[in-house]
């Protein structure tokens, strides 16, 4: 009789202990690869919306030049400061929408002007509007030299001074040299 309440103690803790196992190998088992949380993110923008993205093709655009897109790919333009290569394939399966150029410049120039920010009269506005415009024309991207690194007071490091001007022109900023070689500049170095 003693024997058998030592069974059935046994049998009723291995019942209790065989859930709490099994959870245990659940929470152990490896299920593949992570996911970034950028692609998450981009997969509840894009992919359940529905929403369709928006793509400017301008394969003569200077931020197109660096890149070296494969024969399978575009060169197309996220917004003014942004190129990516993208897959024709990718592109047909998503559906998204390429713009030609000169089709954005149609349609930027039959929306209607911003009545508020258009209702001061500043000529200061109109001044740095026509600059900036200048600006854009006369940013050259930069010859394939050995770099010469430098630090930015953006605390960016930049290849060649070619490269943080050709940035400056772009970003319409004015960013100059803090020191010479990686960022962060140590404390010692020599600050330009």
């Amino acid at each position: 009789m003693k024997c058998l309440w030592i069974i059935l103690g046994l049998a009723l803790v291995a019942l209790l202990t065989l859930p709490a196992t099994a959870e245990a190998k659940k929470k152990r088992k490896f299920e593949g690869d992570f996911e970034f949380a950028d692609e998450d993110e981009s997969r509840v923008l894009s992919g359940k919306t529905g929403e369709k993205k928006r793509w400017i093709n301008d394969p003569n655009s200077d931020l197109c030049h660096p890149l070296n897109c494969k024969k399978k790919e575009l060169c197309l333009l996220e917004d003014a400061f942004t190129a990516v290569c993208v897959s024709k394939k990718e592109l047909h399966k998503s559906g998204d929408i390429i713009i030609p150029k000169s089709k954005l410049q149609e349609e930027a120039k039959q929306e209607p002007d911003d009545v508020f920010y258009d209702s001061e009269d500043d000529s200061d506005d109109e001044e740095a509007d026509s600059n900036q415009d200048i600006a854009t024309l006369e940013c050259y991207p930069c010859p394939i030299v050995k770099p010469t690194f430098l630090c930015g007071t953006d605390n960016r490091t930049y290849s060649s001074l070619c490269r943080l001007d050709y940035h400056n022109c772009l970003h319409h900023t004015n960013i100059k040299v803090l020191c010479k070689g990686f960022c962060p500049c140590k404390d010692g170095e020599l600050h330009m």
